[in-house]
């Protein structure tokens, strides 16, 4: 059963919701990622708002292409900060480069 428990990914997202280099909670992170989210759901579903199915598969495609760019992305700036790149650059300075991008 340990293999199928979210438990630990559960609490390891919590311990994210903290002000950044210190231990402290943030309790507005709580408030904007789990509070305000779930009163818009209860409201949304009280006022019984709902997607036609043909706007729930345009959603479902238009974010998963948006996955997917972002997943290659992300392999670009893995292979562009790797010390074993095929490209044929100083690893300094590509992060240095990459470093300024972001």
């Amino acid at each position: 059963m340990n293999k199928i428990n979210v438990l630990p990914v559960i609490a390891r997202h919590l311990e994210t919701l903290s002000d950044y280099g210190e231990d402290k909670r943030s309790w507005s992170d709580y408030l904007l990622f789990l509070v305000l989210p779930a009163i818009g759901g209860v409201v949304l579903a009280w006022l019984g708002f709902g997607f036609r199915t043909d706007a729930v598969n345009g959603f479902l495609n238009a974010f998963s292409i948006f996955t997917g760019l972002l997943l290659n992305v992300l392999v670009l700036v893995f292979t562009l900060t790797s010390a074993t790149s095929p490209l044929n650059v100083d690893v300094r300075l590509r992060r240095e480069l990459l470093r300024q991008a972001s």
